[in-house]
């Protein structure tokens, strides 16, 4: 695993690659996004090079990066905290090339409002585009109380891999996928939730202090 040792990292490594406490049989059919009886995990059905999670990250309300992981092999500041502005090239309908500036933070952090950057929403030097942006909610059952909370969920796309992007009260949290969208995709979003569904009952959905 390849963190950057945040205090956050092994909370990520355990939801997002590790994955040890999603697909435990008693969590396999968990409650979901918006309902408390949708099952989200899916059958588990790889291609070469699909990942149901393949790296996550952790952002402060204001949008600062606070930890994130990967997959074995691979840095996660390669993937996420591009800090330095860069020209990129669009291909307009006409066939004409436009150079752009590319802030990969700031598209990143409009991205979890739903709101496409000019130019699109970079990642790691990849483009993406914003498929959904919906108002869900986080549900947990705490003894005779059930805990519950809104999320802003945006789901973007590439070429056959995507990334959800949850924000709350008190973070923003990124999880990628590669492969199929309804499978991997589907399976990455599950992580999501079980990994927000955490947070609340923790106390750190509204505020990463806690």
């Amino acid at each position: 695993l390849m963190a950057n040792g945040g205090e956050w990292t092994e909370h990520l490594s355990w939801w997002f690659i590790r994955k040890e406490a999603c697909t435990a049989p008693e969590n396999r059919n968990d409650a979901g996004f918006g309902t408390e009886a949708e099952s989200l995990l899916k059958t588990f059905a790889h291609v070469d090079g699909a990942e149901d999670c393949y790296g996550a990250a952790l952002l402060s309300p204001s949008g600062e990066y606070v930890d994130a992981v990967a997959v074995e092999g691979t840095d996660p500041w390669s993937i996420f905290a591009r800090q330095d502005a860069y020209t990129a090239k669009y291909i307009d309908p006409e066939g004409f090339a436009i150079d752009f500036q590319v802030d990969e933070t700031k598209s990143l952090i409009d991205a979890s409002n739903g709101v496409t950057t000019s130019g699109g929403l970079y990642l790691a030097g990849e483009r993406y585009r914003i498929c959904k942006c919906q108002e869900q909610k986080v549900f947990s059952r705490q003894s005779e109380e059930t805990l519950s909370r809104s999320v802003k969920l945006t789901l973007a796309c590439g070429k056959g891999k995507g990334m959800y992007i949850a924000k709350t009260a008190g973070m923003t949290v990124v999880a990628l996928w590669k492969g199929d969208s309804d499978i991997n995709g589907g399976n990455c979003r599950y992580y999501l939730y079980k990994f927000l569904q955490q947070m609340l009952v923790d106390g750190y959905i509204d505020s990463l202090n806690g």
